[in-house]
């Protein structure tokens, strides 16, 4: 594969930016499995170094699974600005669908159990490449999972 269709393919899985991507490659000497590998590990850096900072801000994110099952899941930042952004609403709603579809019953479970859209990877990883988006700390502090007949 060429730079530019793994870069592509690159942007298409992570929503990194190009010059980030084109980096990545760089220093990989190409091949599409190779710059995952590093953006994975990157991603545990960066949460790792981001894990001191205070994350005071919350934002609830809900989800109604067809009438049948209820989460309510509470997502931290650094700051308001990031909570509004596109890159933590897409968190919150895979939060939600992660929650719906697993059986997790703490948030460190949840961080353990495959990614239900995409199983070969783990949803910390989800977590991981949503801080790197936005360069900030996120967490996910608390959810709630509520289903009919359940206890």
């Amino acid at each position: 594969m060429s730079k530019l269709s793994v870069i592509k393919e690159l942007r298409a899985r992570t929503d990194l930016g190009l010059y980030e991507l084109s980096r990545i490659y760089d220093e990989c000497s190409g091949g599409l499995d190779r710059c995952l590998k590093l953006i994975r590990s990157r991603g545990v850096e960066v949460a790792k170094k981001k894990s001191q900072r205070d994350a005071s801000h919350s934002r609830l994110f809900t989800y109604n699974h067809l009438d049948r099952i209820a989460v309510i899941v509470e997502i931290s930042c650094e700051n308001d600005f990031a909570l509004r952004g596109e890159v933590i609403q897409e968190l919150g709603d895979e939060t939600c669908f992660q929650v719906v579809g697993t059986s997790a019953e703490t948030v460190e479970l949840l961080f353990q159990q495959p990614y239900v859209r995409k199983p070969e990877i783990l949803f910390e990883e989800v977590v991981n490449l949503a801080q790197m988006k936005i360069n900030e700390r996120v967490v996910i502090s608390r959810f709630v999972r509520i289903g009919i007949g359940e206890e």
